[in-house]
C-alpha cells in the first residue's frame, strides 16, 4: 500500500512548522510570504499530500458529502437524475453517495438512520411509493424530522408542506403532452400512467385528460394502462393500448 503523505511531511519538506502548513492548505488567515506558500504548495505537490478529510470535518463540521435516496436505480430516469446531482456536487466541492431504497419503506426507513450517522451534511430523498400512500406519509415525516442534517424531497410529495421540496409540475406536463398529439390531428389517444396511487401519476393522468376534453374530444377510459414505469408493464400495456385503436401514445415514463 502506498504510503499516505501527512501535515507532518509537508511541514518537514517545506521547512515550517505543522500549524503553518495547515494554515495555508485551508486557505486561513496567516502571516505567512508568498514565497513561503508556494514553497508549502510545491511540498505538498510532489508529496501527493490528500487532506484527510475526516480530521478536516472534526474541525469543520462539515463532511463534504451528500447523500441521494433513490427507490430504483435500475430506472433509466433515477440514474440519469443521480448523475446530475453528482456532477453539480463535484463541481461545488462535494462528493455523493447514492443509495438505493428498492422502493420499501422499510429500507428508505433504515437509509434515513444510518446515512446521516455517516456525518452527510444533507440527504436529497425521493420517496419510496410505500411511504406516499396513508399512514406511511405520517411515518415518513416523524423519520425527516429526526435526521440529523437538512432534508429536501425529490419528485414525490413536493407539495407535503412539512419538508422543503423541489418537483415538477406534473398536471402540466400531462396537458402539454395532450396538446402536442391533438396538434397531430390524433383523437385516439392512449395514456400509460404510473401507478395511479402515486400523486405524480395522477397529476399527469389528470393534466392529459383534462387538455382533451376541453379541446371537445371524449377521452375513451379504454386507452389507459396502468403501469408500474417498468419494462414489463409498459409491453403489456402498448398490446391493450394498440388493441383499442390508438394512433398516438403519451408513455409517462420513457
Amino acid at each position: 500500500m502506498a504510503y499516505r503523505a501527512t501535515l507532518k511531511d509537508v511541514a518537514a519538506a517545506a521547512g515550517v512548522s505543522v500549524t503553518t502548513v495547515s494554515l495555508v492548505l485551508n486557505n486561513r488567515p496567516a502571516r505567512v510570504s508568498e514565497e513561503k506558500r508556494r514553497v508549502i504548495a510545491d511540498a505538498a505537490k510532489k508529496l501527493n499530500y490528500v487532506p484527510n478529510q475526516s480530521a478536516r470535518s472534526l474541525v469543520t463540521k462539515q463532511s463534504q458529502l451528500v447523500a441521494l435516496i433513490v427507490p430504483d436505480i435500475e430506472n433509466l430516469f433515477f440514474a440519469a437524475f443521480a448523475k446530475c446531482v453528482e456532477d453539480e456536487c463535484a463541481a461545488q466541492g462535494y462528493s455523493l453517495i447514492v443509495a438505493n431504497s428498492d422502493d420499501s419503506r422499510v429500507t428508505e426507513h433504515e437509509l434515513l438512520q444510518r446515512l446521516p450517522a455517516r456525518g452527510v451534511d444533507g440527504v436529497m430523498l425521493i420517496p419510496a411509493r410505500e411511504s406516499c400512500v396513508g399512514d406511511a406519509v405520517g411515518r415518513l415525516r416523524e423519520d425527516v424530522a429526526l435526521v440529523s442534517c437538512p432534508v429536501v424531497l425529490i419528485d414525490r410529495l413536493t407539495q407535503c408542506g412539512w419538508c422543503d421540496a423541489v418537483g415538477f409540475d406534473n398536471y402540466l406536463g400531462g396537458r402539454l403532452a395532450a396538446q402536442y398529439l391533438l396538434e397531430g390531428g390524433h383523437t385516439r389517444i392512449g395514456i400509460v400512467t404510473g401507478d395511479i396511487a402515486e400523486l405524480s401519476a395522477a397529476e399527469r393522468r389528470r393534466g392529459f385528460v383534462d387538455a382533451i376534453e376541453q379541446s371537445g374530444k371524449h377521452f375513451d377510459s379504454a386507452l389507459c394502462a396502468e403501469g408500474d414505469y417498468r419494462f414489463g408493464s409498459g409491453y403489456h400495456a402498448a398490446d391493450q393500448i394498440i388493441d383499442g385503436g390508438a394512433t398516438a401514445v403519451f408513455c409517462c415514463n420513457d
